[in-house]
This record gives C-alpha cells, sequence and structure tokens, in this order.
C-alpha cells in the first residue's frame, strides 16, 4: 500500500485505532499518518546566510538538477542539519566559493544567496513535488557519493521521482 500510495503521488497513509471515532479539527493519538517520502541526489549551488543561531553557518542550501549547461533550482534545504555537520558543511562551502552563480535565472532564488562551485551533492528527502516545481518540505540526510552530473532534471525530476 505505500509503494502504491507513493506511485500514484500522493502524500500518505492514515492508519486508525480500530473503534476510534473521527473527531473534526482534534488530533488524537488513534489516528496516525504515515508519510511517503521521496529521496533526490541534487546538487549543492549555493547557500543562504544563516541568522541567529546559525549566523557561522549558513541558512539553507541551495540545490538545483543540471539542465543542459546549469542547474535548474529545485529548492532551498534548511533542516535536517546538527550542529557538527553544520560547520563541517560550512567549511566545504567556504573552500567552493565562487562569484557567479551556476543556476538557471529564477526570481525565488533568495535574495543575497552566496554561489558554490556545483560539486557536492547532498542526499534530500522530501514529499513531493510543488507546481513550482519545488521541493516541498525538503530535509537534509547527508552528502552522497553520486558524481554532480549525474544529478540531472531528466533522470530525477519530477517525472522521475525515487522513493525512500
Amino acid at each position: 500500500l505505500y509503494e502504491a500510495v507513493g506511485a500514484e503521488g500522493l502524500e500518505g497513509i492514515v492508519g486508525k485505532k480500530r473503534g476510534s471515532a473521527y473527531r473534526s479539527g482534534i488530533r488524537s493519538p488513534d489516528w496516525r499518518k504515515v508519510a511517503h517520502v521521496h529521496r533526490l541526489s541534487a546538487v549543492v549551488g549555493g547557500f543562504t546566510r544563516g541568522e541567529g543561531a546559525r549566523r557561522n553557518s549558513f541558512g539553507a542550501l541551495l540545490v538545483g538538477l543540471w539542465e543542459g549547461p546549469a542547474l535548474r533550482w529545485v529548492g532551498a534545504v534548511g533542516s535536517g542539519f546538527d550542529d557538527r555537520t553544520l560547520v563541517a558543511i560550512r567549511s566545504k562551502l567556504d573552500a567552493l566559493e565562487r562569484a557567479e552563480t551556476t543556476f538557471h535565472p529564477d526570481q525565488l532564488i533568495p535574495a543575497g544567496s552566496r554561489w558554490v562551485e556545483p560539486v557536492m551533492v547532498a542526499e534530500v528527502y522530501y514529499k513531493q513535488w510543488t507546481a513550482g516545481p519545488r521541493l516541498r518540505a525538503p530535509v537534509f540526510k547527508g552528502l552522497s557519493a553520486t558524481p554532480a552530473e549525474d544529478a540531472t532534471w531528466e533522470a530525477a525530476g519530477p517525472g522521475a521521482v525515487t522513493s525512500s
């Protein structure tokens, strides 16, 4: 059932305890949503500046998929990082920083973003593709050994979703 839900592009499954009643507007421990999660290896092309507790690291990784000679921006991944990972990745970002973007022009890329050489690949889990198309609720799961050139729009875009 879980795989069928993913194949249909649905968000997930709701399971309920037998005999439990539906209560409008009230969460019940008797009802559980199991979200279907998708996985994507995406190229890191930049990052946003960190604020508050993240002022010494970064806010989000800007990720994309190759579409021709440039990256197609698919989202900003700002969750899933622990303190150690934030520091380690910021060090890598600093070593890869460049003046120009490798993303296709996109007005939705956050202003003030910083750019990096597109060689680092992030493993990202997400709920689904938005109409944008962008990743909905992306979460960083680690760096990937996938070669950056293999992360293409054709192979991994909305029509080629890989489930986890």
